[in-house]
C-alpha cells in the first residue's frame, strides 16, 4: 500500500510539470501576407500575445491540458 501511495504521488508532481507551447502565424487570407500587430487571446484561461512583423506569435509555459 505504501508503494502504491509513493507512485501516485510521483505521478501528480510529474503531471504538474508538464508544460506546452502554442506557435503560429497570421495571415491575410487573400494575399497570404503576414498579418503584424494582432492580438491573440488565449480561452480559457487569457494569455494573450500579439504577433511580430513577420505575423508570428508564441505561447511558451503552458500548464498541461489548458
Amino acid at each position: 500500500m505504501l508503494a502504491g501511495l509513493a507512485l501516485y504521488s510521483c505521478k501528480d508532481e510529474l503531471a504538474q510539470e508538464l508544460t506546452g507551447s502554442i506557435i503560429g502565424t497570421v495571415a491575410d487570407a487573400t494575399t497570404g501576407e503576414p498579418v503584424p500587430t494582432v492580438g491573440i487571446v488565449l480561452e480559457p484561461g487569457g494569455a494573450s500575445a500579439l504577433t511580430g512583423s513577420d505575423g508570428n506569435y508564441m505561447f511558451t509555459d503552458l500548464k498541461a491540458g489548458t
